[in-house]
């Protein structure tokens, strides 16, 4: 992984610990890696290198080590994942599950509060206006 590419643009909305971690998770899926234990550089090492504070590189490593792109050994240092899952390591879009329309589940308390609009059935707020606010002073549409 060539740490020499990585480029963090300060006067960006993106904060620098999510540009450190977006470009390193991208030369992980995307890079090239022929050895089978790929040491990163230390933090305190990147963070001088890199210009940034050692605790920017901690964030953005600590998310990769919890996605799993990034394993630690005490002493030894940080390193690449081995193996790195193989979801990680493709393109795939999340399949959507199909939506199971349900009835509501409601309590027996709820169900005994007693409705005194009349010719209205109870809403329960999921169906849409009109609308009941079970909210303190906030008076219902």
């Amino acid at each position: 992984m060539a740490f020499e590419m990585i480029q963090l643009e300060r006067a960006s909305h993106e904060p620098l610990h999510e540009q450190l971690y977006r470009q390193v998770r991208d030369e992980l899926v995307f890079g090239n890696f022929q050895q089978q234990l790929f040491r990163l550089p230390s933090s305190r090492e990147l963070a001088v290198d890199l210009g940034i504070s050692r605790f920017t590189v901690n964030v953005a490593f600590s998310r990769l080590h919890s996605e799993g792109y990034l394993q630690s050994k005490i002493g030894s240092g940080t390193f690449v994942a081995e193996p790195l899952a193989r979801n990680f390591l493709s393109a795939q879009t999340a399949k959507a599950e199909a939506h199971i329309e349900r009835p509501p589940r409601l309590s027996n308390r709820v169900r005994g509060i007693p409705d005194q609009r009349v010719g209205h059935q109870f809403d329960f707020g999921i169906a849409g206006p009109p609308v009941v606010t079970f909210v303190p002073a906030v008076r219902s549409a």
